[in-house]
Formats: structure tokens, C-alpha cells, sequence
């Protein structure tokens, strides 16, 4: 019994030796684990974060390129080229809304058409005057903020096409060519 006493005796003093190094080591291994698990939830909170803006973002750009593109792809891509009939140089003196400064404009345009059929080719050499009168009354009635700008521009071929479009009988114009756009204000 002496013995057992002893030997309980030794394991107390052991365990009070040992202890605070078991509780110590237990407390860090619990603030370790708990330091990982906040950097887990961290990282996880910065990898939505990211995710989220990346979704967001690539629709808003896929959003504004998509039209680009299928624009792109409509206009150059896939698309053979048209037969091109280029109208003389026109010039032109606009003046502004407010009626101060006078605007010079020089435009070319280049017809574009996909038929080769000789009646339709032959119809739009014996209308060129016809068409470029077409032009001019177009653009007499325009200004210079009718006719700046990339979105102004293909209003007016647009414009263009149409009102060529409706005298035309053998065939239409599927796109109109600027080789020269000119906009020169004067002081």
C-alpha cells in the first residue's frame, strides 16, 4: 500500500510537472486552430469577393463588347465583300445651328451591293446623278453636330441607303462606304 501511495505520489508530481506543458500546448493548439479557421473564412470571404466582381464585371463587358462583336462579325466576318460603286467627290458649305460659323464637308461615298446582274448594274450608273442629288438633299439639311461622331456617321449611311433604296428597282444597296469623311469647321 506504501507503494501505491508512493507511486500515486510520483504521478501527481509528474502531472503538476507536466501539466501547465499539456495545458499550455493545448491553449496554442486551440488558438492555432481558431487563427486557421478566421484565415479560412477570410480567404474564402476574398475569393467570392473576386468571384462575385469578376461575374459582375464580365457581364457588364460582355454586355458593352457583345454588340461590338456581333457587329464585328456581321460587317467583317463571314461576310463576302460587296461589288462597289464609288460616287464622285461631293463638298459641301453647312452652316451651324447657330448660323455663326460656316462648315466645310467633304464626303465620298462608295456604294456597296451584293448582285451582278446587268440590269442592277446598269441602273445604278444611269441613277448616279439621281443618287448623288439624293446625298446632297440629305446632307444640305444636316449640321455639324448631324453629322460628328461615329453614332452620327452611321445614321447617315443608314439614311442614305434608304432613300437610295426606294428609287432603286432592279436590286439594293446592302451597305454604304465612306472613303472620305471630312468635317472641317471654319472660323
Amino acid at each position: 500500500m506504501a507503494e501505491e501511495k508512493q507511486e500515486k505520489k510520483q504521478e501527481k508530481e509528474e502531472k503538476q510537472e507536466k501539466g501547465p506543458i499539456v495545458e499550455e500546448t493545448s491553449f496554442f493548439k486551440k488558438i492555432i486552430g481558431l487563427v486557421i479557421k478566421v484565415l479560412i473564412v477570410i480567404l474564402f470571404i476574398l475569393v467570392l469577393i473576386f468571384v462575385a466582381r469578376g461575374v459582375i464585371s464580365g457581364k457588364k463587358e460582355k454586355e458593352t463588347t457583345e454588340e461590338g462583336i456581333k457587329e464585328y462579325k456581321e460587317v467583317v466576318v463571314k461576310k463576302q465583300p460587296l461589288i462597289t460603286k464609288k460616287l464622285k467627290q461631293m463638298r459641301f458649305n453647312l452652316s451651324d445651328p447657330k448660323g455663326k460659323t460656316a462648315i466645310f464637308f467633304v464626303i465620298e461615298v462608295n456604294l456597296g451591293y451584293k448582285t451582278e446582274d446587268p440590269l442592277f448594274t446598269n441602273e445604278i450608273t444611269k441613277r448616279e446623278p439621281e443618287m448623288t442629288d439624293i446625298i446632297r438633299g440629305i446632307i444640305t439639311k444636316k449640321t455639324f453636330n448631324n453629322l460628328e461622331g461615329p453614332e452620327n456617321i452611321k445614321i447617315l449611311k443608314e439614311e442614305i441607303k434608304s432613300m437610295i433604296n426606294n428609287v432603286l428597282k432592279y436590286g439594293q444597296i446592302e451597305d454604304i462606304f465612306f472613303s472620305e469623311y471630312n468635317i472641317i469647321p471654319r472660323e
